[in-house]
């Protein structure tokens, strides 16, 4: 799929049809073309997001994979792997080992996900969770 393509996927897709593109996405990375996979991946995870229900397992383990095998030392990696950890409900080891280099002055904020999210795993939904 074209960049282009990403860009007009409709918002409110369930999950299914989420993980469908993004095993898209995976047969049809190339390291080439890091850049653009990097835009995919933030509408990936922004759809998923809105999905507002978690991915199947084996999907939270097809990005964990994807995210520590093209792992790079760079800020705007940093905050990829932030965003795709929180919006796919990843575990939080990955969540930690990326805000852990993170410089950005985001930085509360992305601790309040880790802090808020109860288990081994980054609770995407904690916010809209009604406290007693």
């Amino acid at each position: 799929m074209e960049l282009d393509e990403y860009h007009a996927l409709p918002d409110g897709m369930d999950k299914d049809q989420v993980e469908k593109i993004i095993n898209v996405f995976i047969d049809e990375f190339c390291a080439d073309d890091f850049l653009i996979a990097v835009e995919k991946l933030e509408i990936l995870s922004d759809l998923q997001w809105h999905c507002y229900e978690l991915p199947e397992k084996e999907m939270q383990q097809i990005m964990t994979k994807w995210l520590n095998d093209n792992w790079i030392e760079n800020q705007s990696f940093l905050v990829l792997v932030l965003k795709v950890s929180h919006s796919f409900g990843l575990g939080k080891n990955i969540y930690e080992k990326a805000l852990g280099k993170y410089t950005g002055s985001d930085k509360e904020n992305y601790l309040k996900d880790l802090v808020n999210s109860k288990g081994d795993y980054i609770d995407p939904y904690w916010s809209l969770k009604k406290t007693d």
